[in-house]
């Protein structure tokens, strides 16, 4: 609070007026002056009281800024540890955050090379490809896409030079009649399914019929495509389905049915078994096959244990102009050496006599129904055809000398184990009228047999049994002819119903005239052509 000035108090050397006039001006203006410094001296006395408050405050304050001062240097300390650990955590973070990143690649377009940092590509590496729209994941090799849609999920098979597949293409790979809806349940008509199988899948391609509860209901499947159908189950029990166009497989254990419903413009097999034996040396005896079949039948047996066995129900007729072979052998040959269409050996190593046992080669069955009359075609055991033509597809025949359409070889070092080379047992003996024989020639061949090369022991090339005759044809003129012209019957007699025929020069050995007187009336006559010219010669019974 200020005080006011006081008036200029008078001196002595103020004139008296001018004396008395300052000293009443001063003494008028002391009492205000006085007033004011005691006011003064009030506000002084306030102040200070409130300075000593104040005093007091601010020791108070001051010990509580050293508090506040000494807390703050901790918490200068923590801040600075929690700086380091902030800064630790942020090293942390951004190796987590790269480590993410390259796991991670974020949305792309196409496949990428390198992660986003450029480096190598991290197995289980993931990415949103934009185009495709969906998850694609690095394998390690190959990005694979991770989808529901079968279409987008890949496939790759394992192994050198696999190649990415969608898993829709590889599950195409089979078309199955579920596909379509078939159910299989013995009730449901299935007719439509399996029309749309056969509609979907490709020329050569494969349609699985998968095992059901009950047989397929299949009416008409319509196509001349070929396909191949595979089975499940035993075919025999839902043999409608012999009936699919193309081909019908079924594989139960060891057991395969086909049955082919189109006809093929090519050579075809439903089973095929190519060897190529491009190899040089080996040794003489080993067998190499391309299939060989080995059975072992124990004692008591009692089944037909048949190593291989062809059945063929050929209901094809004449005019289909087919030829349907059971089993068929085929053999090239193309150079030098031995050459076989088939082999058959049988050894018997039993080394006892076989009382009731046959040991056989070959054993060659031909029927033909009682009831059954035919003289267009032939039935035939064995059919034997040979052609002396330039080599074809066809192996050669021979009608040469040396060599023939049947061979009877026999190698053996003991006595006589075989009797006969050729035997033939017909059991009834019944003539039908149809001129049954052994050995049966309609052909044109320069002779029906020629013995001349044999040599024989007992010079005997032909033999039958006492009572049993030479039958000649009963028509025309039937000649025994020897090259030499001589013709020489020994302890027998040669007759025929017509008499004796001989070429044009009749020679015997030795002829002389006799002395016997000849009875007048001879017992008959032998008639002998000569020259087309018939001749009598009498004779007598005794």
């Amino acid at each position: 609070m200020p005080i006011s000035a006081l008036p200029t108090p008078p001196s002595r050397s103020d004139a008296p007026q001018d004396f008395s006039d300052r000293a009443d001006a001063l003494l008028g203006a002391l009492p205000g002056f006085v007033t004011e410094a005691n006011a003064l001296q009030s506000d002084v006395n306030a102040k200070e009281s409130s300075a000593s408050s104040y005093a007091t405050i601010a020791t108070n304050k001051a010990a509580e800024a050293q508090g506040h001062a000494t807390t703050a240097s901790t918490k200068a300390s923590e801040a600075a540890a929690s700086a380091i650990a902030a800064a630790a955590a942020a090293s942390n973070a951004e190796v987590a955050f790269d480590s993410f990143d390259d796991k991670y690649l974020g949305s792309k377009a196409s496949d990428p090379a390198t992660d986003n940092d450029g480096n190598p590509l991290l197995t289980g590496a993931l990415y949103w490809n934009t185009t495709v729209g969906a998850v694609r994941v690095w394998n390690g090799s190959a990005w694979l896409s991770m989808a529901a849609d079968a279409s987008i999920v890949d496939f790759q098979q394992a192994g050198a030079g696999a190649v990415v597949r969608t898993a829709q293409d590889k599950m195409r790979e089979w078309v199955s009649v579920k596909d379509f809806g078939a159910v299989g349940d013995g009730v449901t008509d299935d007719t439509a399914a399996f029309q749309g199988a056969y509609n979907a899948v490709v020329p050569g391609g494969t349609i699985l019929v998968p095992p059901s509860t009950g047989p397929y209901i299949v009416g008409s499947v319509g196509g001349t495509k070929e396909v191949a159908w595979w089975v499940g189950f035993d075919v025999q029990s839902n043999l409608v389905l012999l009936n699919l166009p193309g081909i019908v497989r079924c594989i139960i254990g060891h057991a395969y049915t086909i049955r082919r419903n189109n006809a093929k413009a090519t050579d075809y097999a439903d089973l095929r078994l190519d060897r190529v034996a491009n190899y040089v040396g080996g040794t003489n005896g080993v067998v190499s096959a391309a299939l060989i079949a080995n059975v072992h039948v124990s004692s008591g047996v009692k089944n037909f244990e048949w190593g291989m066995l062809s059945v063929m129900d050929n209901l094809s007729t004449a005019a289909d102009g087919g030829e349907n072979v059971a089993v068929y052998g085929q053999a090239r040959k193309r150079s030098t050496g031995k050459t076989w269409a088939a082999c058959f050996e049988i050894d018997d190593i039993n080394g006892s006599a076989n009382a009731t046992g046959d040991t056989i080669g070959i054993e060659v069955t031909c029927r033909a129904s009682p009831t059954t009359t035919d003289s267009n075609f032939q039935r035939n055991g064995i059919h034997i055809a040979g052609t002396a033509t330039a080599e074809t597809d066809w192996a050669r025949a021979y009608w040469a000398s040396t060599n023939g359409l049947l061979r009877y070889r026999e190698v053996f070092s003991n006595s006589a184990p075989y009797t006969s080379a050729v035997l033939y047992n017909r059991g009834d003996g019944v003539d039908t009228g149809d001129s049954p024989a052994l050995i049966k020639d309609v052909g044109s061949a320069l002779r029906g047999i020629d013995l001349s090369g044999a040599a024989y022991s007992t010079n005997e090339a032909i033999k039958i049994k006492s009572g049993h005759k030479i039958a000649l044809e009963s028509t025309g003129v039937v000649s025994i002819r020897h090259t030499s012209n001589i013709v020489v019957v020994e302890g027998a007699q040669l007759f025929t119903n017509q008499g004796l025929a001989f070429p044009s020069t009749l020679v015997t050995a030795s002829a002389s005239a006799g002395t016997q007187t000849l009875p007048s009336n001879p017992s008959g006559f032998i008639t002998i052509f000569i020259d087309g010219l018939a001749y009598k010669i009498p004779y007598y019974a005794s």
